[in-house]
């Protein structure tokens, strides 16, 4: 299998392994929220029941409309909470670092200052800590944490602190970015990257990790491949399922909505023969880190080869140029 049809294939599989059931909406981008020292994320959009009393979507005199599937609101505001009240600080047009242009305050509400939301009452829901389930669905994701603000006519009542995460040292951390990390890591370490100096840098292979509601590892398995497993497929296959025989359960979860994590790994045949090769983008590797002495000497040899054939030829052409000329001059 050609490295371009396995990404194309691996991309269509990612995008129906992350939005799973809840495939209806699109992830999107949050409105954020400065919190003492912090400025955080905020799974709320409190700007939203302003529009609503005004009965039409609208700042500023321009139609709010969605400027991408992850920004349907068309808008990402910043809020701050001081002195127990939540305050308005900027409303940006579309959302994320892409759009640097902001609604004027002072027309919308007739104030250049912060603004006191006394239209909202509802609460402020704020993800925090590692990111342990993606859902690509609004705000749907899976946090460590949670930090809830109850808010009435834009003051705020109380803040609460819930931790989903139940911490056992003996245990997995079950947070995504953790545990591609670590599988990977774990993968590759017990890989002999010596039979992979042969093989074409086109190869590929995906590995899939799907884990039960017991955090236990429940399969391991190659889905990416649809004509037929290759001799690398089979053999990192192999391997991963040995390197993670003894993996320990995972850590609990008590949100609600949690459901046991399947994790994608993709091994490119560019980073199976140079697993140091992070510049291309190879995955660090602590077994890795380094570029192999042998090689390092190979490339000094290769680069001093280069430049030695290059002075050469720029000698011998130099000396070519004047001899003509000297011909010339003679004749």
């Amino acid at each position: 299998m050609t490295i371009f049809a396995k990404h194309k294939l691996i991309l269509l599989l990612s995008i129906f392994i992350l939005c799973g059931e809840k495939s209806i909406a699109t992830a999107q981008f949050p409105d954020l929220l400065i919190d003492g020292k912090d400025t955080v994320a905020i799974f709320s959009n409190p700007l939203e029941q302003y529009l609503d009393k005004k009965r039409k979507r609208t700042l500023c005199g321009e139609e709010l409309e969605w400027t991408s599937t992850a920004c349907y609101r068309g808008y990402q505001a910043t809020w701050i909470i001081q002195n127990d009240s939540l305050l308005l600080l900027n409303i940006k047009h579309g959302c994320g670092d892409d759009s640097q242009k902001y609604f004027d305050l002072k027309k919308e509400f007739n104030t250049d200052k912060k603004v006191f939301a006394k239209w909202f009452t509802g609460q402020i829901r704020s993800p925090r800590g590692s990111l342990l389930r993606y859902f690509h669905d609004g705000y749907a994701s899976i946090y460590e944490k949670e930090k809830f603000f109850s808010i009435t006519k834009g003051k705020v009542n109380s803040e609460q602190e819930e931790n989903y995460l139940i911490y056992d040292k003996n245990l997995l951390n079950p947070s995504i970015q953790f545990l591609s990390d670590t599988l990977y890591e774990l993968i590759l370490s017990n890989l002999n990257i010596s039979l992979f100096q042969n093989i074409s840098e086109n190869e590929a292979c995906g590995i899939n990790i799907r884990f039960s509601s017991n955090g236990k590892i429940d399969s391991i398995y190659n889905e990416y491949t649809y004509d037929g497993e290759s001799i690398t497929e089979k053999y990192i296959l192999a391997v991963a399922k040995q390197s993670l025989k003894n993996l320990p359960r995972l850590m609990k979860v008590t949100h609600k909505d949690y459901r046991p994590p399947r994790i994608s790994l993709f091994f490119s045949g560019h980073c199976l023969k140079y697993p140091w090769d992070t510049q291309y983008g190879c995955p660090k590797s602590k077994k890795y880190s380094h570029e192999p002495a042998q090689v390092k000497k190979d490339t000094f040899i290769n680069r001093n080869a280069i430049w030695t054939i290059t002075i050469i030829t720029i000698i011998l052409s130099c000396g070519l140029v004047l001899f003509i000329l000297y011909k010339r001059h003679k004749s």
